[in-house]
Formats: C-alpha cells, sequence, structure tokens
C-alpha cells in the first residue's frame, strides 16, 4: 500500500483543510502532515485538531522557522487554532501558542521527514514547495521520494498561482531537479470547485471543524472585500485581528475554546453583533495589530 506525506499550508482558505478531510475519508496511508508558509505553528494546532477529531495517529511536524523561504502569507488562521494552543498567560499584542512539543507536534518538518524517508513515501503538496525543496539537500530522503504530486501552478494565463508565488525560490528549485512530478495545476482545480451548499454535507467531528473553518473564511472575506468601514478610526480587519481575538468587545465571540470557530450559521450574525457593538465602544488608542 502505497505511504503518503502531506506538505499543506492548511489554515486561511479552507481548502487545504478539506483536502486533510478527503485524505482521511479515503483511507489512505498517510504518515505525517508538515505545515508551511508563515505561521506554521498555528497551522499544525489546526492539522493536529483534526486529526484528533478524526481519531487518527498521524505525527504533525511544523517547518522550522530557520527553513522558512519565500513571502509568508497570512489571513486569519490562528482564529480556528483551539484555545488550549494558545498560552493565554504571555498573550497581549499578538498570539503565542504553547511549545509545541506540549502538544505532541514535531518541531522541524525537514529533520522529521528525512528519518520518516527512509522507506519510500508519495509527498503530496498543497502548499508552496518550501518542505521539498529542503529536501533536496539530503540525497538519501530523495532516493525514497517515489513521486511529489502539487498542487500549483497556472498552465492558462502564465501568472504564478498561490502556491508557487508564496515561495518562487522553492518553486523552482523543486522544478528544476530529477524528482519525479505530477502537477495539478491551479486552472484545472478552479474547474472543480464545490458549492458552498456542499459543505452542509459535512457532519463529522473533523468534517464540522472544516465547515467553521470554510464559513469563518467566506465572513472573513466578505468583512475585508465588502464592508471595508472604519469605526472610531479603526478598520474591521484590525478590530478582527486585535479586539475579538482578545476579547476588548462586549459581544459575541467569533472562536471558542474547543473547535476555535464559533457554530457556521452563527457566522452573519456574528459579524453583525461585532458592528453594532464596535460602534459605541471606548478602544484604546495605540493597541497594535496582529498583522503589519
Amino acid at each position: 500500500m502505497s505511504k503518503f506525506l502531506l506538505s499543506t499550508d492548511i489554515g486561511s482558505d479552507p481548502d487545504d483543510a478539506l483536502a486533510l478531510l478527503a485524505l482521511f475519508n479515503s483511507n489512505a496511508n498517510l504518515r505525517a502532515i508538515y505545515t508551511i508558509n508563515g505561521d506554521s505553528k498555528g497551522r499544525a494546532c489546526i492539522a493536529k485538531n483534526m486529526v484528533r477529531l478524526a481519531k487518527k495517529d498521524i505525527p504533525i511536524a511544523a517547518i522550522a522557522e530557520k527553513d522558512e523561504t519565500g513571502r509568508p502569507f497570512y489571513f486569519y488562521e490562528d482564529y480556528y487554532v483551539p484555545g488550549k494552543c494558545i498560552d493565554d498567560d504571555v498573550c497581549e499584542k499578538k498570539v503565542v501558542y504553547k511549545p509545541l512539543r506540549s502538544l505532541g507536534i514535531h518541531e522541524d518538518a525537514v529533520e522529521h521527514a528525512k528519518t520518516t524517508l527512509t522507506e519510500p513515501h508519495t509527498i503530496i503538496s498543497i502548499g508552496p514547495l518550501t518542505l521539498i525543496s529542503k529536501l533536496l539537500e539530503n540525497k538519501s530522503a530523495c532516493s525514497n521520494i517515489e513521486n511529489v504530486v502539487v498542487m500549483g501552478c497556472n498552465f492558462d494565463d502564465g501568472n504564478l498561482d498561490h502556491n508557487c508565488h508564496h515561495d518562487p525560490y522553492a518553486a523552482t528549485q523543486v522544478f528544476a531537479s530529477n524528482l519525479p512530478i505530477t502537477v495539478v495545476p491551479a486552472n484545472i482545480c478552479r474547474k472543480y470547485r464545490p458549492q458552498t451548499a456542499c459543505l452542509d454535507n459535512l457532519s463529522t467531528p473533523a468534517g464540522n471543524y472544516a465547515k467553521r473553518m470554510a464559513k469563518g473564511f467566506l465572513i472573513a472575506k466578505l468583512a475585508q472585500e465588502v464592508h471595508h468601514p472604519v469605526i472610531n478610526g479603526e478598520s474591521i480587519e484590525s478590530l478582527l485581528t486585535v479586539h475579538l481575538k482578545f476579547k476588548k468587545l462586549d459581544c459575541e465571540m467569533l472562536i471558542d475554546s474547543d473547535f476555535g470557530a464559533a457554530e457556521p450559521d452563527n457566522y452573519l450574525e456574528h459579524y453583525r453583533q461585532l458592528i453594532n457593538s464596535a460602534k459605541n465602544h471606548p478602544f484604546k488608542r495605540g493597541f497594535g495589530r496582529i498583522i503589519a
């Protein structure tokens, strides 16, 4: 039976969470999950929670900061991290995660992958190619990569897709290598986007978690792309990333301690509550934003 390793920037856009859910449901022999691209610790916490909810025994490893390359991407992925992964004692102006080891997460994805690749595996890459580019430095590990299945590239307009864009150096290295590669290009993926209504069919604990992430993403995009309100001199983006995350507003939260996100059907109502509550809230000036 083929053995698989998954390299992912799970979080933000929910596609990677839905892909992981599909792997769970397919009973694929998934031997490890590696998180990359910016907030790899938060992404690892999300993957760990999905594995826990699916009652799987799959190692999780976050890429170490020393191995990060490219252009890190952030879009509220820390909203989907369970509260038990966050160190509330030291959180002030930014999210601080508990030590990964204490959460059962490996701290060095590259080293973990090297030790796992003592036998043949196929690597499925649904994020930037950072991890695989680092593995190119180890001939022994590369000799046990049977295939690299890459979700990335655009073959219709020549523009960089998300995964190549956020680490073009890694993409260049991997595609110039002698590794066997199968590409599923972004222009093909776009033809098979599921309808939002399909989310309602997700009913397992891991499926409900992925559903919350998906519907949370839709509301975040709504806030960012449609409304763009500024209240008392602060943008909704700033409110979402700071005041709501650290409970500075007296309104229902978009997060909870067990799943990292509130019930999806309540998101729009929570967003409206945030707007209404923010209109008259005496914000503390100078309270910095999480993201630059």
